[in-house]
């Protein structure tokens, strides 16, 4: 059974098929549909095949990445997807809910820039729009 990171890169393979015959010389949309549905599946294997749950290698705490979470200041901070480093582990990454100009930052560097992070309750979030998922 493929791994995640292979789902990842058949993905990238046949979405650039798909381009090749959409966009490119290939000249058949047909076929280029074919492959962005197959690219678009396996990037979906390849989401459902990481964790739920990462443990910070240097702290031992883990994340449950299915929730919110809010730093020392009092910001929300949502899971929105995963770093893949060529040869390393994957990384999860957060995003602030709170700035609409935050880019995606890795959660080793939001717990060290931000502060400890504690798990947001249910019944304190409010529903947060385009928040993203992880995967």
């Amino acid at each position: 059974m493929p791994t995640g990171a292979e789902h990842y890169r058949d993905a990238e393979r046949s979405l650039e098929r798909a381009h090749h015959y959409i966009e490119g010389d290939g000249a058949n949309p047909a076929v280029g549909a074919a492959f962005a549905a197959q690219a678009q599946a396996h990037a979906m294997l390849a989401a459902l095949a990481q964790p739920m749950v990462w443990t910070d290698p240097a702290t031992a705490v883990p994340y449950d990445l299915t929730r919110q979470y809010r730093d020392v200041d009092g910001d929300v901070w949502v899971p929105v997807g995963w770093l893949h480093r060529f040869g390393g582990d994957p990384v999860p990454v957060l995003n602030a809910v709170n700035y609409d100009d935050m880019t995606d930052v890795e959660l080793p560097t939001v717990l060290k820039d931000y502060g400890p992070l504690n798990s947001v309750a249910e019944s304190e979030t409010e529903p947060v729009a385009d928040a993203g998922a992880v995967g």
